[in-house]
């Protein structure tokens, strides 16, 4: 019962004590499917980077 409440490993994906995060990842979700096909042939760095400034773009807009 309160093996829940620690989450060791791989648990503690989003937090369901806050709602808005829950709408925040699911459409994260969505730019991160997106833009890692433009990401993908560089190979180079960190393409996640450019996906997150990418999705954060879109967030503000909408």
């Amino acid at each position: 019962t309160s093996t829940s409440t620690l989450s060791k490993g791989k648990g503690k994906a989003q937090p369901p004590s806050e709602p808005s995060q829950d709408g925040e990842t699911a459409s994260e979700e969505e730019f991160e499917e997106e833009s890692e096909e433009e990401a993908a042939p560089k190979k180079r760095g960190r393409p996640r980077k450019d996906i997150l400034k990418d999705a954060a773009k879109r967030m503000k807009r909408s």
